[in-house]
């Protein structure tokens, strides 16, 4: 009996070696706790160049946001997912942007990824969250007053008038103006026109530049303009 009983143990302490050994076989195997990837980044790619500070959208033009691995030998070995929070937006390693995206995602910013998500083919991933900054610059007409070439008829007492248009397709944002006139810079916010005297007989000249709160700007050509005492010009 006490044998039979002895086989009977030996058996069955088989059978669960022979149950913990199959288990253990179906286990897989854990990733790799080193990846081969050391970091990543973000930039933004328009106009032909790449930015990774700012990283600011002109939405008036298509762009690109791209991925960029450590070392950079194996940008083609990992695979990349773009998410805007945990939504999961699209994958590959460049992520197109269109004029009309980027206007969309002014008013909805789901549309644009905020983080990238980046896995080797061990099983690593590394991640890299960020912010687009999307903006439409604005813009100044070519139309001024004075026009470039005019004469304008008065004297140093006469108060000039300098007139110019100005535009922004961003809603709520509040542009900033200079007008420069023979070299003297006049900060005059947002005001679309101004009267100015003290100027002698003669060659002048000036320029306008408007500036959005991001800091995009945009500028007329210089224009000359004369100052007459007698007549035959404009006034």
């Amino acid at each position: 009996m006490g044998k039979l009983l002895f086989a009977l143990f030996n058996a069955g302490a088989a059978i669960l070696m022979g149950a913990l050994l199959v288990a253990c076989l179906d286990i897989p195997d854990a990733p790799s706790t080193s990846s081969v990837i050391t970091g990543a980044s973000v930039v933004v790619e328009q106009f032909g160049k790449q930015d990774s500070t700012l990283r600011k959208i002109n939405s008036n033009e298509s762009s690109a946001l791209i991925a960029k691995v450590r070392p950079s030998k194996y940008k083609d070995d990992v695979s990349y997912y773009w998410y805007n929070d945990q939504e999961l937006i699209d994958s590959g390693r460049t992520f197109p942007i269109s004029s009309k995206n980027a206007l969309a995602g002014q008013t909805n910013p789901n549309r644009i990824p905020n983080k990238v998500v980046i896995h080797d083919q061990d099983g690593n991933s590394i991640e890299r969250e960020f912010t687009i900054i999307i903006n439409a610059p604005p813009m100044l007409s070519e139309t001024t007053f004075p026009s470039d070439g005019d004469t304008l008829i008065g004297d140093s007492h006469t108060a000039f008038l300098f007139k110019w248009s100005s535009s922004d397709n961003d809603r709520n944002q509040l542009l900033e103006h200079v007008i420069t006139i023979d070299h003297t810079n006049y900060a005059v916010g947002e005001l679309n026109e101004i009267r100015q005297s003290g100027l002698a007989k003669g060659k002048h000249s000036f320029r306008v530049i408007v500036t959005d709160p991001l800091g995009d700007s945009d500028t007329t050509s210089i224009r000359t303009f004369y100052v007459k005492e007698s007549s035959g010009g404009k006034q």
